[in-house]
């Protein structure tokens, strides 16, 4: 036969031949990856992060790993938002019920856990809301975020215990914790895809086909192709930053191709069953041409994406990996799996018939609906670009953003913390921004390099759209050069031997004094801000677009000379 000498040509007919004659080798080892896929799948929220959006090799992100090389001090934490129902957050009570707390998250031995600041521990009033009824405590860690997000529910576990009776409702939130949920919601969506979009596509392809049995093999292939490939994004997930947002863009990305490509593969094969060819030579023939246009069609949608691995955003990067995963394996499984499946069902592929349609190659619809096309195709074009245009028209009202808690269902713990911290809390004060100001030799601050930093912080208080700055350099009563100079034998040992200064109250030469609390929240404040060789400053921002080039300038002409 012309046809079947056709078939004995090239790559494909070659891979197809070993596909059906290996058939049952085939479909059990597809069967033990999908098995394997399945399992890990539960486990993605663990080793997938959120974030990724900022690129790594910007000013701001090396800022951030000065911050935690110099410092000592992560780059995420958490924060607990305790909401009272009668008492005052700045009432004794509050303070002891809210220190109780913070205590049993302390004593739950939370890795990377160093430090927690609350108003009792700082003084600092932006830990405390505007009508003074809730107060907020940050969490801070020395460890990376992933394992942060991954503790996020074990210290949930530990406030909500040590709250009861307390009269206090704490809600954790913060970048890890909005991560941690987001991933629990992400899997929540793979759940609602198996339940509603596998269903719907099967009832469509039922119509296409009118059998259930070939409208089930796209299903099942698409299916195998996404837990195939959710188990490999679970082994990246070890090996390089994955983020939770190539879990969702995977699955429907793989759901579309890899039951695309599979319908292609089926239809052909029942066309060549129909039209009176063997098992053998229906495989053969629709793994070999059809598994030719699914090969090209996925190569260029795998070219695309792989595009996305070389931008320097973990996001895209990630999401450029996944998706090229799955459109791999959705290719290898329409080419290798199919094929096999079809071999072992045979001629049962027609099994099942449950709607009393035509074949689509003998449909008279069609045949129609293509004489007309081809009898005036610029008539088909126009109505195809305007119908296509009327479906993308809500592009234009599109709102994009980052990643927030504002993604997450109003029910959300994180999200709940996160709004009432945006309502009722100075968010400008409770996301300063951080300057870090470094310099090389010693890490010793004598006086002389004290009064170059109390410049900088005097230039940053005074920059326009600048509300506060918060440092060793800018604590009130230290208004004027010749303050550090009265203070700096005392203020010398607090800069640089914190630890060796007792919390008792000092009397100063001058006749100031600092009672024991300021001394303690003097302490605090300095093994927060200054590090080895750096000292960081947190500048709350009345207005953006104002003060950051205004910050830059400033910051340029006072540390010349650091």
């Amino acid at each position: 036969m012309a046809g079947q000498r056709s078939v004995d040509h090239g790559g494909f007919a070659a891979l197809a031949r070993f596909a059906y004659r290996r058939r049952l080798l085939v479909v059990v080892v597809w069967l033990v990856l999908f098995a394997a896929g399945a399992a890990l799948t539960p486990r993605l929220s663990h080793v997938l992060r959120g974030g990724g959006f900022s690129n790594p090799n910007s000013p701001s992100q090396k800022a951030a790993a000065l911050i935690k090389t110099r410092l000592g001090q992560g780059s995420t934490s958490l924060v607990v938002v305790f909401k009272g129902t009668s008492l005052a957050a700045t009432s004794a009570a509050f303070q002891t019920h809210e220190q109780r707390i913070l205590a049993a998250v302390q004593a739950s031995h939370v890795p990377g856990l160093t430090a927690i600041q609350s108003y009792a521990t700082s003084g600092a009033a932006q830990l405390v809301s505007k009508d003074g009824k809730s107060a907020a405590a940050v969490l801070s860690f020395d460890t990376s975020a992933l394992s942060i997000q991954q503790q996020v529910s074990g210290i949930r576990a530990t406030l909500t215990r040590a709250a009861r009776g307390s009269g206090l409702k704490p809600y954790l939130t913060g970048e890890p914790a909005v991560n941690a949920d987001l991933s629990k919601a992400s899997v929540k969506d793979l759940r609602r895809v198996e339940v509603v979009a596998l269903p719907v596509a099967l009832l469509a392809l039922i119509v296409v086909f009118g059998t259930v049995v070939a409208a089930a093999l796209p299903v099942v292939t698409g299916a195998m192709a996404v837990s195939v490939t959710l188990g490999g994004i679970y082994l990246l997930g070890h090996l390089t930053t994955m983020s939770i947002f190539c879990m969702n863009v995977a699955t429907l990305l793989g759901l579309a191709v890899a039951i695309d490509y599979a319908l292609f593969i089926v239809a052909r094969f029942r066309e060549h069953l129909h039209a009176g060819a063997t098992v053998e030579e229906a495989v053969l023939q629709s793994a070999t041409y059809a598994g030719r246009s699914v090969f090209f069609s996925g190569l260029g949608v795998v070219v695309g994406l792989v595009g996305l691995t070389f931008l320097p955003s973990a996001l895209l990067r990630s999401i450029g990996v996944g998706g090229a995963l799955v459109v791999f394996l959705s290719v290898a499984a329409s080419l290798t799996f199919m094929p096999a499946l079809l071999g072992l069902l045979g001629r049962r592929v027609d099994a099942l018939r449950v709607v009393p349609l035509r074949p689509p190659h003998e449909s008279r619809f069609w045949r129609s609906w293509t004489r007309t096309s081809l009898r005036r195709p610029w008539l088909v074009v126009v109505a195809s670009v305007l119908v296509a245009a009327a479906l993308a028209a809500p592009v234009s009202g599109l709102k994009q953003q980052m990643s927030s808690p504002t993604s997450l269902p109003a029910s959300s713990e994180s999200r709940q913390g996160a709004d009432i911290l945006a309502s009722e809390f100075n968010q400008q004060a409770l996301s300063p921004l951080s300057v870090l100001v470094t310099w090389g030799g010693g890490s010793q601050i004598d006086l002389s390099r004290a009064a170059r930093l109390y410049a900088i912080g005097q230039t940053l208080m005074k920059t326009q759209g600048v509300a506060s700055v918060l440092s060793p350099f800018t604590l009130p009563g230290m208004s004027n050069p010749i303050t550090v100079v009265g203070l700096w034998p005392t203020f010398s040992k607090l800069l640089n031997e914190p630890t060796e200064v007792p919390d008792r109250a000092i009397r100063l030469t001058s006749g100031m004094g600092i009672s024991a609390l300021q001394v303690s929240q003097i302490k605090r404040l300095i093994e927060s801000s200054v590090g080895r060789a750096a000292v960081l400053y947190r500048v709350t921002i009345t207005n953006w677009g104002t003060a950051i080039g205004s910050v830059n300038y400033g910051l340029a002409t006072a540390a010349s000379g650091m």
